[in-house]
């Protein structure tokens, strides 16, 4: 979800600019643009899910991470393909995994981990 603009022009209108990479988009508008929405409306913060992985990741070290993958509910998958240029995940995705900057580089299969869904659920 890089490279990332938001400010305000003064005290005028707020100015958010998203990447031209498909998936990084989504990822921008998910994590950065929505909440953002949210907080303007007075809305809560959006609910977190946690679910054990179905097989062993790696993450980016020292990154936050969000991982394409289907959840399940009581699991969750993360995809094969992970690169910002591959879209067609998108089309077999139903949420992210997110991943802390803090998290091992490698994360164990049945490691319960933050999953978000493509949508807010209410």
């Amino acid at each position: 979800g890089k490279p990332l603009l938001f400010g305000r022009l003064g005290e005028g209108p707020f100015v958010i600019g998203l990447p031209g990479n498909p998936v990084a988009t989504a990822t921008g508008l998910r994590f950065f643009v929505d909440p953002f929405l949210r907080a303007l409306k007075r809305e809560p913060p959006e609910r977190i899910f946690r679910a054990p992985l179905t097989r062993r990741i790696q993450k980016t070290p020292k990154a936050t991470c969000f991982l394409k993958a289907n959840w399940r509910g009581d699991v969750v998958e993360a995809l094969e393909n992970q690169k910002a240029s591959i879209t067609h995940t998108l089309l077999h995705s139903n949420a992210w995994i997110v991943l802390d900057a803090s998290a091992p580089d490698e994360i164990e299969k049945d490691t319960v981990v933050d999953v978000v869904p493509f949508m807010p659920i209410a």
